[in-house]
C-alpha cells in the first residue's frame, strides 16, 4: 500500500498552489482535448468533477481507473495487446503500468492526429547553444 508519510506529504504540499499567469476564454476550454477527456472520465465513472482538482484527487486515488480511460480516450495514441492488467503494484516506485501493451513511441510522435506536420517533433540542441527544430513532416519523409 502506499506509505502514510508519504501520503501526508503530498496531502500537505503546497506546490500545485501558484498564481495564474494565462487563463484561456470559456470557448477555447470547452474545446480542449482536456475537457474532452474530462467529460469521458466522467461518464465512464459516473462522477462529475467541479475543477481540475478534483479530478486531480479522483486520478490519484483510483489511478488505475483513471490511467484505463486515459489510453481507452487518447486521441491519435495507436497501442496494441492488452489493457488489462492496467498496473501491477501499488506505489509508483515500483509498480508497472500497462504490461501487456504495445507502443510505437516514433509512430505516436509523428501521427498528424496528435499534431499538425507543421509542429516540431524534435529538437535539437547543439554544444554551442543553437537550436533546431525538426517538424513532424520532414521526420516522416526521411
Amino acid at each position: 500500500m502506499f506509505s502514510t508519510d508519504r501520503q501526508s506529504a503530498i496531502k500537505n504540499s503546497r506546490a500545485h498552489e501558484h498564481e495564474i499567469t494565462f487563463e484561456p476564454d470559456t470557448g477555447r476550454i470547452a474545446r480542449s482535448r482536456m475537457s474532452r477527456f474530462t467529460a469521458a472520465f466522467e461518464a465512464k465513472t459516473g462522477t462529475r468533477f467541479i475543477d481540475y482538482a478534483a479530478l486531480h484527487a479522483f486520478s490519484a486515488l483510483e489511478f488505475r481507473q483513471f490511467w484505463q480511460v486515459f489510453v481507452e480516450s487518447a486521441e491519435g495514441l495507436e497501442w496494441s495487446g492488452s489493457i488489462e492488467p492496467v498496473c501491477i503494484g501499488d506505489d509508483c516506485e515500483h509498480a508497472v503500468f500497462f504490461p501487456e501493451v504495445q507502443l510505437n513511441y516514433v509512430q505516436t510522435l509523428l501521427n498528424g492526429a496528435v499534431a499538425s506536420d507543421d509542429m516540431p517533433a524534435l529538437t535539437c540542441r547543439y554544444a554551442d547553444g543553437a537550436v533546431s527544430p525538426i517538424r513532424a513532416a520532414n521526420c516522416a519523409s526521411a
